[in-house]
């Protein structure tokens, strides 16, 4: 009944300049702002892309927002609508303070054109509160690609969150070089190899693949940073327990569930030879290494390195690793892990890279691969998944 005098009372008011009326509840609205406002508009000339396209139509409302490399989709169902239209909200950050105002209410909300044929968005609650926002002009809004063709895999989403978070801190944050600030992604031996690299580490792990079609022979395709973490944050708060992930040379589509999905463009070139950075063979396999006892000891010496390079050495002798740091005018601290050792080895490491990988190993133990001070150093933890890849640091050996 509530809704019913409602939007009579909408009718009556506006009807005469146009409507659009639909019930919606403010919580749910609010969420679905906040998930497409995770696009960021970097181009402070092209204002429109500050706005959120809205679409009305069959009791669904569907929100868009692009910077024109990614775009997030979002659907709300069941809302209620009266007439089909599209809109552009001008101001987003304005409503979500208005939504957080109504807490839980009951929506009806009316698109019109007021006298001066401005496009408005009249939001009314239960209490009768009325507000009236700005809309800009939808035809300005840019036109977006929603469907690609492509190669198509479906994942585990909990396992895909697992994995991938564990090794993007060793992509690149300059955006110079989008092949570091990206992540790979392929189809390799019925698993999904994801790898991230800076050019000085590299971090590799295996996804467990639900079902895959190939398409065109595509197998790969690099991944903006900025994609991944978008996916990584909306994915944390969704139930669906799988993903689909669809992609081609140019884009991919990232489907989180029926009313979520990412389309984001996918980085041209070639990535690393990343089979060839990582060691077929070693010298010396460490394994059982306490993850908590090797971090407290990082933390305390690190404090003895400079940046960039947090430069320390290992020492792999006599049945024991000595992990030290020397800098001039800052002084020197060590620590000492007493292990099995197949063979002796000196290296010098970036503390900091260490440490981070050593963070995101989900393990309690690990396991330390070497050959030589000039070869990559391999951490890994349970079952090699993931594993971490370390550059050494050159060092003069006394």
């Amino acid at each position: 009944m509530v809704l019913h005098n409602s939007l009579n009372e909408l009718k009556t008011n506006k009807i005469k300049r146009g409507y659009t009326m639909f019930k919606i509840n403010s919580n749910e609205l609010q969420k679905s702002i906040e998930v497409v406002e995770k696009v960021k508009n970097r181009n402070k000339y092209s204002t429109v892309l500050n706005t959120i396209h809205c679409t009305i139509e069959n009791d669904v409302i569907e929100f868009i927002k692009t910077d024109m490399h990614m775009s997030i989709f979002k659907r709300i169902t069941d809302i209620e609508n009266d007439i089909e239209a599209k809109f552009l909200i001008n101001n987003p950050s304005q409503l979500v303070k208005v939504l957080k105002q109504q807490k839980n209410q009951e929506l009806f909300c009316n698109v019109y054109q007021d006298e001066f044929n401005q496009d408005m968005l009249e939001i009314k609650n239960q209490k009768k509160h009325t507000f009236n926002l700005c809309c800009a002009n939808v035809f300005d809004f840019p036109d977006v690609e929603r469907e690609i063709e492509g190669t198509k895999i479906q994942v585990n989403t909990k396992e895909f969150i697992k994995q991938v978070s564990s090794i993007t801190y060793s992509a690149s944050t300059d955006t110079i070089k989008p092949i570091f600030n990206a992540i790979y992604l392929k189809h390799e031996n019925g698993a999904m190899v994801a790898v991230t690299t800076d050019s000085r580490r590299l971090s590799k792990a295996n996804i467990e693949l639900m079902n895959v079609e190939i398409k065109n022979d595509i197998h790969d395709c690099i991944v903006p940073l900025k994609t991944i973490k978008t996916t990584l944050d909306l994915l944390k708060k969704i139930t669906s327990e799988e993903i689909t992930l669809i992609y081609n040379n140019k884009n991919i589509k990232i489907v989180c569930d029926d009313n979520l999905f990412i389309i984001s463009e996918v980085v041209s070139g070639t990535f690393v030879q990343y089979q060839q950075v990582i060691p077929q063979s070693f010298e010396t396999e460490i394994h059982g290494l306490s993850k908590k006892e090797i971090l407290a000891g990082l933390e305390s010496i690190k404090i003895f390195t400079r940046e960039p390079a947090y430069k320390i050495i290992l020492d792999f002798k006599d049945n024991e690793i000595q992990f030290s740091a020397n800098t001039p005018e800052l002084g020197s601290a060590d620590f000492k892990m007493k292990h099995e050792i197949e063979s002796s080895c000196i290296m010098g490491v970036n503390a900091t890279f260490l440490i981070e990988a050593l963070k995101n190993i989900d393990s309690e133990y690990v396991s330390i691969k070497i050959n030589n001070g000039m070869s990559p150093i391999i951490i890994s933890g349970k079952d090699d998944n993931p594993i971490a890849v370390i550059m050494p640091i050159q060092i003069q050996l006394p």
